[in-house]
């Protein structure tokens, strides 16, 4: 057990036998703008410079659950502003030592933990002050970008949607969303479905949407900190970076007094980084100038030279990026187009694993209103409750999954195949979830008979989950299920024939009505169901193969046990929880 108490004091002791170093009361703003008193180590340190060594003051953050995390080291408000701006410190003086993701901690050896964080920040301090790690800046540019350099600063985040494709200088629309989504006005993108999408979710959300003409300046390689920029300041840089295009900035600044904004980009290890700033819209209107007589660009180099400049700076809002920012791959390989049929208990979860992959369309079809009974074992929740299925699950892909594009269809998968067949065909599969046998045995003949021309994968589960089955069919195979059946009874069924012809086996529970009686089976024994089958079910997506296969999944024998339920002379070959395959 590590005891914090005696960790700091031993690496306190440690660093005094080799430092001078003594324990301060520092005021600091919490982030509520609460002023709090907090103790920091003030360490005196050499640091190697051109002309000999010069001394520096470090300030240690040692919290209270170190060795556990790091300290923070801060440089000295006075030595900061002697040396600013260098690599790897930031303009709250902090310096960043390690990437605390991906560091081991020897909690045992607190003094020589401390040891290396004050190397680390000396080093640190040393190679800016000499210039050795100028070409560190690059790598870090977005945090320098966001940093404060002054009091007035403003640092806006904008979204780009999906690939931002500008090859040349010159303008081109933008979106401004009214009201802000996460504090994002600005988001920009290009033409694709992906982008489109993108914008659907916002529409969906409330926003109101409003092109706005942008000024992409090009690419640069000169940019260091520090980026505070006001009105003149800005001109300059344009001036200077993006000379060859001036005569078009001004004719863009100059054709209204309305905001502007400006994007540019630097290339950084074979990607692009894009930036910006956002200028404010001015009056037109000032005292001592004719309204004839002035534009923008006066008004930003005479008028009001000294007024800062918001900058901008980009995330991107794409399914790529947030693909490579989680799973740390980049998607290369094609999006699947989805049918599901039958949004019950098996459909709806079947929708929440599927969305982990990468889907293009999902056709949506389903007949039913949710109701009270439905949702302890469902996908959707309370809040659905007396709404169609495809409503709510069509609501929780597009609130997840913005980039997905959902077709809902609020009737039978008949109906489909009746109206617009086509659109089922341009799928890549079509999931069956439905529990009614005289429906899903249609739909097969229409995939034997080449009407259906995208394989099947059916669902359907026995009472209590004892068991679970899923056929794999590809069109034209002439399958027949009936080829699967004694007696009219499905061969690998888990609960035996008898107990499903004894009409004193309660196997399907009623309730009060005429359409009463449902097959009972909860949450849990579904998630076992699919914990067991998903790596089969993304294997079978991924490789399509061209014969049909069939599974039967076991659920738990001493649930069956207890309830005088007889397992099947198949069943009795396997223990509970397995999963089997037969080729078909």
């Amino acid at each position: 057990m590590v005891d914090f108490e005696t960790a700091c004091r031993v690496a306190f002791q440690s660093l005094s036998q080799t430092n001078t170093v003594e324990k301060v009361i520092v005021a600091t703003k919490a982030k509520k703008g609460v002023k709090l008193n907090k103790e920091l180590w003030k360490v005196a340190v050499e640091i190697p410079v051109t002309n000999g060594v010069r001394d520096f003051n470090l300030f240690l953050d040692v919290k209270r659950d170190f060795p556990l995390s790091l300290p923070k080291i801060y440089l000295s408000e006075e030595d900061y502003d002697a040396i600013k701006y260098i690599p790897h410190v930031d303009t709250s003086r902090n310096i960043c030592l390690f990437d605390q993701e991906n560091i081991k901690i020897d909690t045992d050896r607190p003094a020589e933990i401390v040891r290396v964080c004050l190397q680390r920040a000396i080093k640190i301090i040393t190679d800016g002050i000499n210039q050795n790690n100028a070409s560190d800046f690059k790598d870090e540019i977005i945090a320098y970008w966001e940093n404060k350099y002054h009091t007035e600063d403003k640092v806006f985040s904008a979204y780009i949607g999906d690939t931002l494709e500008i090859k040349t200088p010159g303008k081109f629309q933008t979106q401004f969303l009214t009201p802000a989504y996460s504090g994002v006005n600005i988001i920009v993108g290009s033409e694709s479905n992906i982008y489109k999408r993108l914008l659907d979710f916002f529409k969906a959300r409330g926003h109101k949407i409003e092109n706005r003409d942008a000024f992409y300046l090009g690419c640069t390689d000169n940019l260091k900190p520090p980026f505070h920029f006001t009105n003149s300041k800005l001109l300059q840089f344009i001036k200077s970076e993006f000379s060859h295009i001036w005569s078009e900035v001004t004719v863009y600044l100059n054709s209204s007094f309305d905001s502007k904004i400006f994007i540019f980009s630097i290339s950084l290890k074979e990607e692009t980084i894009f930036f910006g700033f956002y200028i404010h819209p001015f009056t037109g209107s000032y005292k001592g100038w004719r309204q004839q007589s002035l534009n923008t660009i006066k008004i930003m180099s005479q008028l009001k030279p000294t007024i800062p400049v918001t900058r901008l700076t980009f995330e991107y809002f794409s399914p790529e990026r947030i693909t490579k920012r989680t799973d740390g791959i980049v998607l290369t390989k094609d999006s699947y187009k989805f049918v599901i049929a039958g949004l019950g208990s098996i459909g709806s979860n079947l929708i929440f694993y599927l969305s982990g992959l990468n889907i293009s369309d999902v056709i949506l079809v389903d007949p039913d209103i949710l109701s009270i009974e439905n949702v302890n074992r469902h996908l959707l929740s309370f809040n659905e409750v007396g709404d169609y299925k495809v409503n709510g699950i069509a609501n929780f892909l597009t609130t997840n999954f913005p980039f997905i594009q959902v077709e809902k269809h609020a009737k039978s998968i008949i109906s489909i195949l009746e109206e617009d067949i086509s659109s089922i065909n341009e799928m890549d599969f079509l999931f069956l979830a439905i529990g009614k046998d005289a429906i899903e045995k249609y739909i097969l003949q229409c995939l034997s008979e080449g009407k259906i021309t995208i394989p099947i994968i059916l669902f359907w589960i026995e009472p209590y989950l004892l068991g679970a089955h899923i056929l794999y069919i590809n069109p034209k195979t002439g399958f027949d299920l009936r080829d699967l059946e004694i007696n009219g009874v499905y061969k690998y069924n888990i609960i035996s024939d008898n107990t499903y012809r004894n009409p004193e086996q309660q196997l399907m529970l009623r309730e009060a009505g005429c359409q009463g009686s449902y097959t009972p089976y909860g949450r849990e024994a579904i998630m076992k169901f699919f914990a067991s089958f998903l790596p089969i079910l993304f294997t079978l997506i991924r490789e399509k193969p061209e014969n049909n296969i069939a599974w039967t999944y076991t659920g738990d024998y001493n649930l069956a046990n207890s309830m005088n339920i007889e397992i099947s002379d198949f069943g009795k070959d396997f223990d509970s929880n397995q999963l089997i395959n037969h080729s078909i």
